[in-house]
This record gives structure tokens, sequence and C-alpha cells, in this order.
């Protein structure tokens, strides 16, 4: 069983235990991936829809219900626009639309995997995950598919990006010090620009799937590390 946790951005700690809006975001994501295998990510709308009304539009425009999202962590910048991954072109890219479904445009073409696009707080820039160059590593680009720009780069795997509320940093999780047997995936940060990537957590179980607190000061994520949900 997997469990929630919670720490300080300053790397200290504390057990957080899951809740309802967690538990919900989880099986979105999972529901989404093994069924449909297209992940979309809510970048939220302007002009007054509820979040209700912008699942209905997101519904409409993919052609595939969904779990109810106003139960989800929804991050809301100011362009209204939605960024998702499709494979509608043979291959999962990274795509845009405006709420209503309207505008589809495909931002990333490559022959490998692009996917879990990320909005930055002010909706200038994606950070998303990408395979292109043999690894998954993790990019940024503008909100137009412009400057795609590397920014991890080792043999192992790093993904799940998250931006802070300022925009200045981005938290993720990776592989890539394998301290300990397996995988062992642990939660790392690093300003938006790439540099200074620090690690924040280091066990022998698996933490993935980072979140910012709202004000920035906090980061939850999940932990299998005791062995139960908690």
């Amino acid at each position: 069983m997997e469990g929630c946790s919670v720490m300080e951005a300053d790397v200290s700690f504390r057990s957080w235990s899951f809740n309802l809006r967690t538990r919900a975001y989880l099986i979105f994501w999972s529901v989404l991936f093994i069924s449909v295998a297209l992940g979309v990510v809510l970048a939220g709308c302007s002009g007054g829809f509820t979040e209700r009304e912008i699942q209905e539009k997101v519904e409409e425009a993919v052609g595939t219900a969904m779990p109810d999202l106003s139960l989800a962590p929804m991050s809301v910048p100011p362009t209204g626009r939605i960024v998702f991954e499709s494979d509608r072109d043979g291959n999962d890219e990274i795509y845009v639309m405006d709420a209503d479904g309207s505008g589809q445009t495909r931002l990333t073409s490559n022959s490998e995997l692009d996917e879990a696009p990320s909005w930055s707080p002010d909706g200038s820039k994606i950070a998303f995950v990408s395979y292109r160059d043999r690894n998954r590593d993790i990019y940024v680009m503008g909100a137009d598919g412009s400057s795609q720009t590397r920014l991890t780069s080792n043999k192992e795997k790093d993904e799940a990006p998250s931006w802070s509320p300022d925009g200045s940093k981005i938290a993720f999780e990776s592989n890539r010090d394998r301290s300990y047997s397996g995988l062992n995936y642990e939660i790392y940060v690093m300003d938006a620009d790439g540099s200074g990537q620090t690690r924040l957590t280091s066990n022998s179980g698996w933490d993935e799937a980072p979140s910012w607190s709202p004000d920035g000061s906090k980061i939850a994520f999940i932990s299998d590390r005791d062995g139960k949900e908690g």
C-alpha cells in the first residue's frame, strides 16, 4: 500500500494522510492512462466556467468519459487553455486546445514519446517528459511549442514535473541515484531552468508524484516507505 506524505520545501517532512481529493486525483490518472492511454492535464479556464463545465468540454473534445475532476487538484493559469497528450497521430505527443475543444494544436513532433505536460503557473511554459533522447527526461517549452529545452540529463528516469506556485522551481521524481535496490524513486527539486537539481528524500521505499502546496512551502508526495497508507 502506498501512503501520502508532505515535506517542507527545505527538505524536512512529516506524514500526510490520504484525503478525498488526493484519492480522486490518483484514481483519475490511473483510469485515464490504463483505459484510454490518453493523459489530460486540466489547465483551468477563464471566463466563468465551473470545473464540471470544463470536464464536460474535455470529454466532448477527446471523446472519452472521465471521473469527476471537481475533486481533483487543478492549476488555473490565465491562458484558459488545456494541455494534454495524445497518440492520435501514431505517437504520444503534446497538444493544446481551448476550453471549448476548439483550436486543437500539436506542440511536439518526434518519433519518441512526449507526455505528462504541466503548465507553469503563469501559462507561459509547459514542462513535460520526453523519451526523445532515448531516456525519460524533463523538458520545458513555450506555450506555443517553441524553445523546447532539455532540463535533466542522466541515464535514469526523471518524471512527474510539478511547478512551484511562483514558477521558479520544478519538483520531480527520479530513480537516478539508486541508493537502494530496485528502481527506488525519490523526490528532487530544481530551478525552472534546470539548474540546482537537489534530492529531497532518501529511503528504501518509493517516493513519487510530488505536488506543491499553494504557498510553495511544502511538497506533498506518495510513498510506500511505511508499507501502508498514512
